[in-house]
């Protein structure tokens, strides 16, 4: 899905190489503006790009995991590696959202032989399983 640089509320009309703060946004859910400052807050400089330890940082916080790929894939056999939808792929010098039906979300259309060096996929819910005594009570986890 192509996305206009406006459809981001609350992004500096200044700011520049911010395509990390963006995917993260459309992944997450969350508005612009907390995801900016969740970057600000790791290290990330106005006007500059982010590193993948600035993006690691900011993934932790709002339930994203990191997962590198051994091999580098095309954006086409990395479509089949995913588990959880969407996705924040980062290939050379790019970040952005990227679903298992083949939508790049961003603001250009990202090309079908591009590498992804790594990626941020939602957390799974771990669940929790309660055993009952023999009484026939819970027994809650430690």
């Amino acid at each position: 899905m192509v996305m206009q640089l406006s459809d981001f509320v609350g992004r500096p009309a200044f700011e520049k190489n911010d395509c990390a703060v963006r995917a993260f946004s459309v992944v997450s859910g969350r508005p612009y503006s907390e995801i900016y400052a969740l970057f600000e807050k790791a290290g990330r400089q106005p006007r500059k790009g982010s590193s993948v330890v600035v993006m690691t940082q900011v993934a932790k916080q709002i339930g994203l995991q990191f997962k590198a790929t051994k091999t580098s894939p095309t954006l086409r056999q990395f479509q089949q590696m995913i588990g959880s939808d969407p996705v924040v792929a980062v290939k050379r010098g790019h970040a952005f959202g990227f679903t298992k039906t083949g939508k790049t979300l961003d603001y250009f259309e990202v090309g079908a032989r591009s590498r992804v060096w790594c990626y941020y996929e939602k957390v799974a819910v771990e669940r929790i399983t309660y055993e009952c005594s023999p009484k026939g009570q819970y027994v809650l986890p430690l």
